[in-house]
């Protein structure tokens, strides 16, 4: 709420939309976010972190290809961002690329030794979906065509 009263004050500034983006990330409206961090990213397209929260959104909707190109964009802004290299850590893992998912770990933890290390499971089995939105979910038809 606070976020959108900034926005009405002044459409031009990108933290106000990355904070309604995030905000929107944490209850499950990834599209709502989606719409924001692109906002934000043509408002102010040098700063790292709508493309880092953009590539944590794209991991969990399982398209890892996107986000690392996102967590990688970001990197190019801001080499010591550990949350890029963490998130791209897991996705390259997901897609079965484990020496450069250790590769983004080690660089992770020479950056923030405090992070949390992401859990890294071989391609085999993909990170679920969220499944908060049901608009494409198809029904069953009826039993008799």
């Amino acid at each position: 709420g606070q976020a959108t009263d900034a926005i009405r004050l002044d459409s031009k500034e990108p933290a106000a939309y990355l904070v309604r983006a995030e905000a929107h990330r944490r209850i499950n409206r990834p599209y709502r976010a989606l719409a924001d961090l692109a906002v934000a990213i043509r408002l102010d397209p040098e700063k790292p972190s709508p493309h880092v929260v953009r590539a944590e959104i794209l991991k969990r909707r399982n398209l890892f290809d996107q986000a690392i190109a996102d967590a990688t964009y970001a990197l190019t802004l801001d080499p010591r961002n550990a949350a890029a290299f963490s998130i791209r850590a897991e996705c390259r893992s997901a897609i079965g690329d484990v020496e450069g998912a250790n590769e983004d770990v080690q660089e992770m933890l020479l950056i923030d030794p405090t992070r949390p290390v992401p859990n890294l499971q071989r391609g085999s089995s993909p990170l679920p979906i969220e499944t908060y939105d049901q608009r494409f979910w198809k029904d069953a038809g009826p039993s008799d065509p």
